[in-house]
Protein backbone atom coordinates (compact mmCIF):
# COMPACT_ATOMS: atom_id res chain seq x y z
CA UNK A 1 0.00 0.00 0.00
CA UNK A 2 1.19 3.07 -1.18
CA UNK A 3 1.29 6.34 1.52
CA UNK A 4 -1.26 8.07 -0.98
CA UNK A 5 -3.63 5.13 0.02
CA UNK A 6 -3.21 5.99 3.86
CA UNK A 7 -6.23 7.52 4.13
CA UNK A 8 -8.40 9.38 6.58
CA UNK A 9 -10.24 6.47 8.13
CA UNK A 10 -6.66 4.30 8.47
CA UNK A 11 -5.40 7.34 10.42
CA UNK A 12 -8.56 7.17 12.75
CA UNK A 13 -8.59 3.73 13.02
CA UNK A 14 -4.88 3.84 14.64
CA UNK A 15 -5.67 6.65 16.68
CA UNK A 16 -9.04 5.57 18.16
CA UNK A 17 -7.39 1.99 18.69
CA UNK A 18 -4.00 4.13 20.88
CA UNK A 19 -6.56 5.97 22.89
CA UNK A 20 -9.50 3.41 23.92
CA UNK A 21 -6.68 0.76 23.64
CA UNK A 22 -9.76 -1.74 22.56
CA UNK A 23 -10.97 -2.70 19.23
CA UNK A 24 -14.66 -2.80 20.19
CA UNK A 25 -14.68 0.74 21.86
CA UNK A 26 -12.72 1.87 18.78
CA UNK A 27 -15.24 0.70 16.39
CA UNK A 28 -18.32 2.45 18.86
CA UNK A 29 -16.34 5.69 18.90
CA UNK A 30 -16.22 5.50 15.00
CA UNK A 31 -19.63 4.01 14.03
CA UNK A 32 -18.11 1.05 12.35
CA UNK A 33 -18.25 -2.73 12.94
CA UNK A 34 -15.38 -4.47 14.22
CA UNK A 35 -14.45 -6.61 11.52
CA UNK A 36 -14.17 -3.24 9.57
CA UNK A 37 -11.10 -2.25 12.63
CA UNK A 38 -9.72 -5.91 12.37
CA UNK A 39 -9.56 -4.92 8.42
CA UNK A 40 -8.15 -1.40 8.92
CA UNK A 41 -5.40 -2.44 11.43
CA UNK A 42 -4.58 -5.44 9.37
CA UNK A 43 -3.76 -2.95 6.12
CA UNK A 44 -1.93 -0.37 8.57
CA UNK A 45 0.22 -3.24 9.84
CA UNK A 46 1.41 -4.35 6.19
CA UNK A 47 1.99 -1.37 5.18
CA UNK A 48 4.55 0.01 8.10
CA UNK A 49 5.19 -3.81 8.49
CA UNK A 50 4.77 -3.71 12.24
CA UNK A 51 2.34 -5.39 14.73
CA UNK A 52 1.68 -1.78 16.20
CA UNK A 53 -0.43 -3.06 18.39
CA UNK A 54 -0.05 -6.27 20.33
CA UNK A 55 -3.05 -7.91 22.44
CA UNK A 56 -2.46 -8.04 26.51
CA UNK A 57 -4.35 -8.27 29.46
CA UNK A 58 -4.55 -4.42 29.57
CA UNK A 59 -5.76 -4.01 26.53
CA UNK A 60 -4.57 -3.30 22.81
CA UNK A 61 -1.17 -2.11 23.94
CA UNK A 62 1.19 -0.39 21.17
CA UNK A 63 4.50 -1.85 20.16
CA UNK A 64 7.65 0.50 20.47
CA UNK A 65 7.60 1.75 16.36
CA UNK A 66 3.70 2.13 17.19
CA UNK A 67 3.92 4.16 20.01
CA UNK A 68 6.33 6.59 17.56
CA UNK A 69 3.48 6.84 15.23
CA UNK A 70 1.19 8.94 17.87
CA UNK A 71 2.20 12.01 17.48
CA UNK A 72 2.88 12.50 13.73
CA UNK A 73 -0.62 10.22 12.72
CA UNK A 74 -2.46 12.53 15.78
CA UNK A 75 -0.91 15.89 14.13
CA UNK A 76 -1.93 14.59 10.59
CA UNK A 77 -5.70 14.38 11.62
CA UNK A 78 -5.20 17.45 13.94
CA UNK A 79 -4.63 19.34 10.47
CA UNK A 80 -7.07 17.46 8.34
CA UNK A 81 -9.47 18.69 11.02
CA UNK A 82 -8.52 22.05 10.38
CA UNK A 83 -8.16 22.26 6.68
CA UNK A 84 -11.44 19.99 5.91
CA UNK A 85 -13.75 20.92 9.18
CA UNK A 86 -16.46 23.52 9.91
CA UNK A 87 -15.07 26.97 8.71
CA UNK A 88 -13.77 29.36 11.72
CA UNK A 89 -16.26 31.60 13.24
CA UNK A 90 -15.13 35.43 13.29
CA UNK A 91 -15.23 36.57 16.84
CA UNK A 92 -15.25 40.52 16.58
CA UNK A 93 -14.47 40.73 20.24
CA UNK A 94 -11.97 38.92 20.34
CA UNK A 95 -10.14 39.75 16.75
CA UNK A 96 -7.17 42.35 16.03
CA UNK A 97 -7.90 42.49 11.74
CA UNK A 98 -6.86 45.37 9.98
CA UNK A 99 -9.46 45.92 7.33
CA UNK A 100 -8.64 48.13 4.09
CA UNK A 101 -12.06 50.12 3.46
CA UNK A 102 -12.44 52.10 0.29
CA UNK A 103 -14.99 55.20 0.72
CA UNK A 104 -15.68 58.75 -0.66
CA UNK A 105 -14.65 61.20 1.95
CA UNK A 106 -18.68 61.79 2.11
CA UNK A 107 -18.82 58.34 3.74
CA UNK A 108 -15.82 59.08 5.87
CA UNK A 109 -17.54 62.44 7.20
CA UNK A 110 -21.10 61.03 7.61
CA UNK A 111 -20.78 57.35 8.04
CA UNK A 112 -17.28 56.33 9.67
CA UNK A 113 -18.09 57.74 12.35
CA UNK A 114 -20.64 55.31 13.03
CA UNK A 115 -18.65 52.50 11.99
CA UNK A 116 -15.99 53.49 14.65
CA UNK A 117 -18.83 53.46 17.52
CA UNK A 118 -20.05 49.91 16.60
CA UNK A 119 -16.08 48.57 16.37
CA UNK A 120 -15.74 50.11 19.84
CA UNK A 121 -18.71 48.56 21.23
CA UNK A 122 -18.52 45.36 19.30
CA UNK A 123 -14.91 44.82 18.45
CA UNK A 124 -12.42 47.40 20.29
CA UNK A 125 -9.59 45.40 18.56
CA UNK A 126 -10.49 46.07 15.24
CA UNK A 127 -8.69 48.57 13.35
CA UNK A 128 -9.44 49.98 9.73
CA UNK A 129 -6.74 51.65 7.16
CA UNK A 130 -9.67 54.39 4.83
CA UNK A 131 -8.33 54.34 1.09
CA UNK A 132 -10.11 56.45 -1.54
CA UNK A 133 -11.44 54.88 -4.63
CA UNK A 134 -9.77 54.90 -7.19
CA UNK A 135 -8.75 52.17 -9.82
CA UNK A 136 -5.97 50.71 -8.54
CA UNK A 137 -7.89 50.54 -5.24
CA UNK A 138 -10.41 48.30 -7.30
CA UNK A 139 -8.61 45.99 -8.42
CA UNK A 140 -6.83 45.34 -5.03
CA UNK A 141 -10.52 43.69 -4.55
CA UNK A 142 -9.43 40.56 -6.20
CA UNK A 143 -6.12 40.34 -4.58
CA UNK A 144 -6.93 41.67 -1.29
CA UNK A 145 -5.35 44.13 -0.49
CA UNK A 146 -8.54 46.02 -0.24
CA UNK A 147 -11.89 44.29 1.62
CA UNK A 148 -14.10 46.22 0.80
CA UNK A 149 -15.67 49.21 -1.33
CA UNK A 150 -18.42 51.53 -0.56
CA UNK A 151 -19.29 54.17 -3.08
CA UNK A 152 -20.62 54.42 -6.72
CA UNK A 153 -18.67 52.06 -9.00
CA UNK A 154 -20.74 51.97 -11.64
CA UNK A 155 -18.42 49.19 -13.88
CA UNK A 156 -16.72 47.47 -11.15
CA UNK A 157 -14.13 44.84 -12.08
CA UNK A 158 -15.11 41.08 -12.71
CA UNK A 159 -15.81 38.98 -10.27
CA UNK A 160 -17.08 41.44 -7.83
CA UNK A 161 -20.34 41.12 -5.92
CA UNK A 162 -22.58 44.57 -5.14
CA UNK A 163 -25.06 44.92 -2.11
CA UNK A 164 -27.45 48.05 -2.52
CA UNK A 165 -27.36 50.36 0.73
CA UNK A 166 -28.74 54.11 -0.03
CA UNK A 167 -29.79 55.97 -2.98
CA UNK A 168 -28.45 59.27 -3.29
CA UNK A 169 -29.31 62.66 -5.05
CA UNK A 170 -28.22 66.58 -5.46
CA UNK A 171 -28.51 69.64 -4.25
CA UNK A 172 -26.88 73.23 -4.84
CA UNK A 173 -25.19 75.07 -1.93
CA UNK A 174 -24.49 78.63 -1.84
CA UNK A 175 -22.59 80.78 0.96
CA UNK A 176 -25.55 82.17 3.69
CA UNK A 177 -24.31 85.67 2.82
CA UNK A 178 -24.36 85.39 -1.27
CA UNK A 179 -25.70 88.53 -2.22
CA UNK A 180 -27.99 87.56 -5.18
CA UNK A 181 -28.90 83.83 -3.44
CA UNK A 182 -31.50 84.06 -1.03
CA UNK A 183 -34.34 81.99 -0.86
CA UNK A 184 -34.44 80.26 -4.17
CA UNK A 185 -32.24 79.09 -6.81
CA UNK A 186 -33.74 79.73 -10.26
CA UNK A 187 -32.05 78.28 -13.52
CA UNK A 188 -31.38 81.37 -14.68
CA UNK A 189 -29.52 82.08 -11.51
CA UNK A 190 -27.82 78.62 -11.48
CA UNK A 191 -26.45 79.61 -15.04
CA UNK A 192 -25.41 83.11 -14.09
CA UNK A 193 -23.17 82.10 -11.02
CA UNK A 194 -19.66 80.65 -10.89
CA UNK A 195 -19.13 77.45 -9.86
CA UNK A 196 -17.12 75.16 -7.82
CA UNK A 197 -16.94 71.57 -9.51
CA UNK A 198 -15.70 68.58 -7.20
CA UNK A 199 -14.50 65.91 -9.37
CA UNK A 200 -13.83 63.28 -6.75
CA UNK A 201 -14.67 59.38 -8.07
CA UNK A 202 -17.06 56.86 -5.91
CA UNK A 203 -19.16 59.89 -4.91
CA UNK A 204 -21.92 60.55 -7.93
CA UNK A 205 -20.77 64.04 -8.78
CA UNK A 206 -19.12 62.58 -11.91
CA UNK A 207 -22.08 61.57 -13.44
CA UNK A 208 -23.96 64.54 -12.26
CA UNK A 209 -21.27 66.76 -14.29
CA UNK A 210 -21.66 64.27 -17.05
CA UNK A 211 -25.42 65.04 -17.31
CA UNK A 212 -24.81 68.58 -16.97
CA UNK A 213 -22.39 68.65 -19.76
CA UNK A 214 -24.69 66.43 -21.80
CA UNK A 215 -27.34 69.04 -21.23
CA UNK A 216 -25.70 71.34 -22.07
CA UNK A 217 -26.16 73.38 -18.66
CA UNK A 218 -24.46 77.15 -18.76
CA UNK A 219 -22.09 77.28 -16.12
CA UNK A 220 -19.22 79.49 -15.45
CA UNK A 221 -17.13 76.81 -14.21
CA UNK A 222 -14.39 78.71 -11.41
CA UNK A 223 -12.99 75.86 -9.55
CA UNK A 224 -12.08 72.83 -9.63
CA UNK A 225 -11.20 70.53 -6.75
CA UNK A 226 -10.43 66.92 -6.24
CA UNK A 227 -12.89 65.85 -3.21
CA UNK A 228 -14.79 67.56 -0.77
CA UNK A 229 -12.48 68.54 2.25
CA UNK A 230 -12.62 72.05 2.37
CA UNK A 231 -15.66 72.53 0.20
CA UNK A 232 -17.79 74.39 3.17
CA UNK A 233 -14.75 76.99 3.79
CA UNK A 234 -14.72 77.74 -0.19
CA UNK A 235 -18.24 78.33 -0.82
CA UNK A 236 -18.61 80.08 2.62
CA UNK A 237 -16.44 82.87 2.03
CA UNK A 238 -16.75 82.62 -1.89
CA UNK A 239 -20.06 83.95 -4.08
CA UNK A 240 -19.29 80.39 -5.90
CA UNK A 241 -22.43 77.81 -5.97
CA UNK A 242 -21.11 73.97 -5.59
CA UNK A 243 -23.21 70.65 -6.54
CA UNK A 244 -23.10 68.02 -4.01
CA UNK A 245 -24.99 65.35 -2.83
CA UNK A 246 -27.83 65.83 0.00
CA UNK A 247 -26.38 64.44 2.79
CA UNK A 248 -23.12 66.05 2.16
CA UNK A 249 -25.29 69.79 1.86
CA UNK A 250 -27.19 68.95 5.61
CA UNK A 251 -24.44 68.64 7.10
CA UNK A 252 -22.76 71.56 5.79
CA UNK A 253 -25.62 73.69 6.10
CA UNK A 254 -25.63 72.80 10.07
CA UNK A 255 -23.04 75.08 10.81
CA UNK A 256 -25.37 78.34 9.57
CA UNK A 257 -22.80 79.12 6.96
CA UNK A 258 -23.79 77.50 4.25
CA UNK A 259 -28.06 77.32 2.41
CA UNK A 260 -28.97 74.11 0.08
CA UNK A 261 -31.50 74.67 -2.66
CA UNK A 262 -32.91 72.03 -4.65
CA UNK A 263 -31.19 71.75 -7.51
CA UNK A 264 -32.48 73.65 -10.41
CA UNK A 265 -31.34 71.13 -13.23
CA UNK A 266 -33.13 67.22 -12.79
CA UNK A 267 -30.22 65.33 -11.75
CA UNK A 268 -30.55 61.22 -11.88
CA UNK A 269 -30.19 59.95 -8.07
CA UNK A 270 -27.89 57.63 -8.04
CA UNK A 271 -27.01 54.11 -5.91
CA UNK A 272 -24.42 53.97 -3.27
CA UNK A 273 -23.20 50.06 -3.15
CA UNK A 274 -20.92 48.07 -1.47
CA UNK A 275 -18.91 45.87 -3.17
CA UNK A 276 -16.33 42.73 -2.67
CA UNK A 277 -14.65 40.03 -4.60
CA UNK A 278 -15.82 36.71 -4.78
CA UNK A 279 -12.57 35.14 -3.31
CA UNK A 280 -13.52 36.70 -0.03
CA UNK A 281 -17.47 36.27 -0.41
CA UNK A 282 -17.75 33.74 2.57
CA UNK A 283 -14.87 35.22 4.59
CA UNK A 284 -16.16 35.01 7.98
CA UNK A 285 -14.42 38.70 8.81
CA UNK A 286 -15.15 40.38 5.19
CA UNK A 287 -19.21 38.95 5.85
CA UNK A 288 -19.61 40.62 9.40
CA UNK A 289 -17.92 44.13 8.47
CA UNK A 290 -20.63 44.15 5.11
CA UNK A 291 -23.34 43.39 7.90
CA UNK A 292 -22.18 45.86 10.13
CA UNK A 293 -22.12 48.59 7.17
CA UNK A 294 -25.22 47.83 5.91
CA UNK A 295 -26.72 48.01 9.28
CA UNK A 296 -25.59 51.83 9.61
CA UNK A 297 -25.78 52.86 5.75
CA UNK A 298 -28.96 50.01 4.84
CA UNK A 299 -32.58 51.49 3.41
CA UNK A 300 -33.43 52.03 6.99
CA UNK A 301 -30.97 54.24 8.14
CA UNK A 302 -31.29 57.46 9.47
CA UNK A 303 -27.78 59.26 9.05
CA UNK A 304 -28.60 62.64 8.24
Amino acid sequence: MSPTELNMRLLQVFHEVYRTRSVSRAADELGISQPSISLGLAKLRAHFGDPLFVRTSAGMEPTPYGQQLVTPIRGVLQLLDQTLGTRPAFEPAASDRNFRVCMTDITQTVVLPHLLERLKRDAPNVSLAILRITDVALKGLESGDVDLVVGYVPEPPAGVYQQRLMMRDFVCIASSRHPRVRKTLSLAAYDAERHVVVTASGTGLRRAEEVLAARKVKRQVALEVPDLLGIDAIVANSEFLATVNRPVGQLLARAGHIRVFEHPVKLPSYLVKLHWHERYHLDPGNQWLRRVIAEIMGPSARLI
